[in-house]
């Protein structure tokens, strides 16, 4: 059982900004992610509303650059799926499918993942435009109609062609990004329509929900109370709904930092107060 003061889970932008500002604070945290560094940032075609980046940087690139940062300040990190936490006796438990941890400050940034579980075939159909991006040649669908269609569709027609399927007629992704895709030709969107032909691959960019399967009941029962006495911090994407933008969850990343340290520093001032 490893022992830490301060667990992270989630390396997307939110978990990577709270670890670098503890760390910045001289508390060293320990970061755990479930896929790679960067988070659900690696799909996204271009982000064109992140401070610093006027031409707009790729999501590939900035998941790149998150994890530099990471190692810069020499946060330890490790890559591992937790499947059960809880919080018990002062502490949380955390358990992954090969060890066990445990933590007086949790932070939550687990972000999202697909509402809709695809049956079928799982070579052929996917929820993320990351594994496809070394396809060449290929006929894709794309079922959706926001922010991520468009963009995933993006990532894709540079080698491959496109069809977005709507399955309505509202188009719900922002009108800057509509009107470049517009202008692919090797894009494709049709309306009130579902995929009847043969594709080589199949993306369902259908809405996401927050990834929180790992709490037990009794954890997530009783999240806001532990919320309010600082101890439990929920950030990022996991908790802004609709709202996921890489600039809000680093935001809440620093925020979070900010508010553990003050944690800190008023329980070490209680215990002097008290001389435990």
């Amino acid at each position: 059982m490893l022992k830490e003061q301060v667990i992270i889970i989630g390396g997307g932008p939110a978990g990577v900004a709270c670890a670098v500002q503890l760390k910045r604070y001289g508390i060293d945290p320990l970061l755990l992610e479930k896929n790679s560094i960067g988070g659900l940032v690696r799909n996204a075609w271009r982000l064109d509303n992140y401070p610093g980046f006027p031409d707009g940087i790729s999501g590939e690139e900035l998941a790149v650059k998150i994890k530099a940062h990471l190692e810069r300040f020499d946060i330890r990190y490790s890559i591992c799926d937790i499947r059960y936490s809880n919080y018990f006796n002062g502490q949380f438990v955390l358990q992954s499918n090969e060890k066990e941890y445990i933590c007086k400050y949790l932070v939550v940034a687990s972000g999202t993942k697909a509402k809709y579980v695809v049956p079928g075939n799982e070579a052929t159909f996917f929820t993320e435009v990351f594994p496809l991006r070394g396809m060449k040649g290929m006929s894709i669908a794309i079922v959706g109609a926001g922010d991520a269609a468009f963009d995933y569709a993006m990532t894709l027609s540079t080698h491959n062609d496109v069809h977005i399927f709507n399955r309505g007629s509202r188009i719900k992704c922002v009108p800057a990004l509509l009107e470049i895709a517009k202008k692919q030709e090797k894009i494709s969107y049709h309306e009130n329509s579902v995929p009847s032909d043969s594709f080589d691959y199949t993306i369902f960019a259908t809405g996401r929900e927050a990834e929180l399967g790992y709490l037990s009941p009794e954890l997530e029962e009783n999240c806001q109370q532990l919320e309010k006495q600082g101890l439990l911090y929920i950030i990022g994407d996991v908790k802004n709904g609709r709202v996921r933008q890489v600039s809000v969850a680093t935001g809440d990343g620093i925020r979070a930092a900010m508010a553990i340290r003050e944690k800190i520093l008023e329980d070490e001032s209680n215990q002097q107060d008290t001389g435990t």
